[in-house]
């Protein structure tokens, strides 16, 4: 007869195996997790480094103007050479007066677009710069100027417009500059987008009467046409519409598209994002926002080039206006601009300027002046409110620094 010492040795052999499987499978189960835990580590890091990476080719493209010399070019780098995954392709198309950048991972699995202005408009960046006309600028009213001022040979003038006399500061010689006889100069290659646009209107499509289409920047962008003005016009993204004479109303959509026409209204109430290419007149009528980055340019082919902006309406981006005649009796000005109004951007007007209301940004002007009571005041500015901005991207317009300014992503 076994002793209980044998019967318990028996016994307890199978438990101590047991015990040591479970044991085992504890071990491998955390074994496990930690494996998964790492894979999912691993997983991240790598996905969060290609991001950074499209980020810094972002910053190298921002800053470096010899690093891509033309659009529509694919261009590929190695960020750091020992790192054969941190190789990024390029790709940059001019939008407007802005620019798309689209930049891929080594293996295209990562990629990201986005839309880039400049980060000053160009190397003067002036508040305010006035070109000399043998006058001085004249300020009345409530008119205000913040930042750095390009005035004529002849200075400044404060002064009365039916009995109201200037009421800010006198403004410092520090801040004061001489302007030329002429506006700072363009950067001819931008101009090279709207001449180029003119060979696909003949092979524009008919704008579909209803669609919600996005079309993506990561595609060949799309051109229509629209022969006759609709209740209602539907377009977002990457897209040309061409027309003639085109009412936009305020139960349109637009956001991001480019408007090439010869006259556009925008009628009371709209919002969206657009950048409008106009050869004769552009009417931004009341309670109108153009969101940023939006735009008009006018590059005239009549006499009399004309963009107006109603009361409590703004645009945020900019309004270049191109003219080709001088209206030496200041009685056709190119831009009016009501006093309850904002411009927050560039303005650039080769021409004659009479507005009032609010710019936050840069204003570069041929000419400027008021009427009152049928009275023309020349070179004079009444209860108009200037500030530099420096937080905005400006358009790619003028000659000057290349630092560019990321805005925004696009899809």
């Amino acid at each position: 007869m076994l002793n209980w010492k044998s019967q318990l040795s028996a016994a307890t052999l199978p438990v101590v195996m047991v015990i040591s499987v479970l044991i085992l499978l504890v071990v491998l189960f955390v074994y496990s997790l930690w494996d998964m835990n790492f894979l999912h580590y691993s997983s991240y890091h790598y996905k969060k480094q290609q991001r950074e990476n499209l980020n810094s080719a972002v910053v190298l493209y921002s800053n470096d103007s010899t690093f891509i010399t033309e659009y529509n070019k694919e261009k590929t780098f190695q960020l750091y050479e020992t790192d054969s995954a941190s190789t990024v392709s390029f790709f940059s198309q001019q939008w407007g007066f802005y620019e798309s950048l689209r930049v891929s991972s080594h293996n295209g699995n990562f990629s990201s677009t986005r839309l880039l202005g400049k980060k000053q408009e160009c190397d003067h960046r002036a508040a305010l710069w006035l070109c000399d006309r043998n006058r001085a600028l004249s300020l009345s009213g409530e008119t205000e100027i913040r930042g750095k001022i390009f005035i004529p040979l002849n200075g400044i003038n404060y002064t009365e417009i039916d009995g109201e006399y200037y009421k800010g500061e006198e403004i410092p010689y520090t801040r004061l500059d001489i302007a030329g006889a002429q506006l700072p100069p363009i950067d001819s290659t931008t101009l090279v987008f709207p001449e180029s646009l003119k060979g696909y209107r003949d092979r524009s499509n008919e704008l579909p009467a209803i669609t919600q289409t996005y079309y993506s920047f990561h595609e060949s962008t799309h051109y229509f046409n629209i022969s006759e003005n609709r209740d209602e016009i539907v377009l977002r993204g990457n897209a040309v519409l061409f027309a003639d004479e085109l009412k936009i109303t305020a139960s349109s959509k637009i956001n991001e598209a480019i408007i090439i026409a010869r006259k556009v209204t925008i009628e009371e109430g709209f919002t969206g994002s657009m950048q409008v290419f106009c050869s004769d007149s552009v009417l931004v009528g009341e309670n109108v926002t153009l969101q940023y980055p939006s735009g008009i340019y006018l590059d005239a082919e009549i006499d009399y080039p004309y963009v107006s902006l109603s009361d409590n309406s703004e645009i945020n981006g900019y309004v270049i206006i191109l003219g080709r005649i001088r209206d030496e009796e200041l009685l056709f000005p190119s831009y009016r601009q009501s006093g309850k109004s904002l411009l927050r951007g560039l303005l650039y007007v080769d021409g004659t300027t009479n507005f009032r209301g609010e710019i936050s940004g840069a204003v570069y002007l041929k000419d400027c002046f008021f009427t009152s009571n049928r009275n023309v005041y020349a070179g004079t500015l009444y209860n108009t409110r200037i500030s530099r901005n420096d937080n905005i991207a400006y358009p790619i317009f003028l000659s000057g620094e290349y630092t560019r300014k990321e805005i925004k992503s696009i899809y």
